[in-house]
């Protein structure tokens, strides 16, 4: 899967919603009404993505998230539990997270196939599979994107992941990319998008298909030290790119590193490992152009 174009959009955790209603009227014409900021921080990665080039107009969208719309979920809970009134409506509207899949696929004037997905972990990498599935089967493009924003607690985070407080930076981000059959212009490809029930199923995959010259690797942040010894020594790894350190994190981060390395890195070759916490495993192995 050849990428043709991928962007970022990436924000300070809690950002004003007002702040992407401004940065998205610089992209698009694209009137919005009773939006909300879930659906502009989609639209924001989505029109980076394809503003540059053409793309036909039946490509399928795959849109990858770990939590959906958090700040009106919120909000509504609120109404509910803390104010005991009913939810106003269009706050309980936006709280289907599959509206801003809707609004992507409608501000872009797409008709394809439109599938939102959410895997605990592995969101942006069943998205990849997802479009994998659907080039096997005859598609020469395809739009795959995640999107979250930052979690609310900071707390929570660090004891989920064993981070010290103010460790990591926490951001609201959303990177697409544009993959596509066709080779010319691309800027990178997706090379191999691999899945495995446990760590060691992974490691003997790698060992069988052999070393990556020149590769560098990079991780989820569920996946801890030791393993990642393992990873890089099986790898030969000239190096670690760490992009939850570059850019901060949130629950589908993995997209945006492998982005960042396209797009900084000419002529490389990246090996993501990413788990969940039943120890699947994702390997995503990127070529930069």
């Amino acid at each position: 899967m050849y990428i043709k174009a991928a962007e970022c959009f990436i924000a300070e955790r809690f950002s004003d919603p007002q702040k992407y209603q401004g940065e998205l009227k610089k992209l698009t014409g694209f009137h919005l009404r009773r939006t909300n900021k879930f659906i502009m921080l989609s639209l924001l990665g989505a029109h980076s993505c394809m503003k540059a080039g053409a793309y036909p107009a039946d490509i399928p969208v795959y849109f990858a998230t770990e939590n959906g719309n958090l700040y009106d979920t919120e909000i509504v809970l609120a109404q509910i539990y803390r104010s005991h009134s009913f939810p106003k409506p269009i706050n309980f509207i936006n709280t289907m997270s599959n509206v801003a899949a809707f609004y992507v696929a409608q501000s872009l004037n797409i008709t394809g196939p439109n599938i939102m997905v959410s895997a605990k972990g592995l969101s942006f990498e069943r998205a990849l599979d997802l479009a994998r599935a659907g080039f096997m089967a005859g598609t020469s493009s395809a739009l795959v994107g995640a999107v979250d924003e930052a979690v609310f607690s900071g707390a929570v985070f660090e004891r989920n992941f064993g981070h010290a407080p103010g460790e990591t930076k926490l951001v609201e981000a959303s990177g697409w990319m544009h993959l596509s059959a066709d080779e010319s212009g691309a800027i990178g490809e997706i090379v191999e998008a691999a899945s495995f029930p446990g760590a060691d199923e992974a490691l003997e995959w790698l060992s069988e298909i052999g070393g990556i010259s020149g590769a560098v690797a990079s991780f989820g942040i569920a996946v801890g030290p030791e393993e990642r010894r393992r990873w890089m020594k099986l790898l030969g790894a000239e190096g670690e790119y760490d992009y939850i350190s570059e850019l901060g994190y949130n629950d589908s981060i993995t997209a945006c590193g492998i982005i960042s390395f396209v797009k900084k890195f000419r002529r490389g070759v990246l090996v993501n490992i990413n788990r969940d916490k039943s120890d699947r495993h994702a390997v995503t192995l990127v070529r930069s152009y």
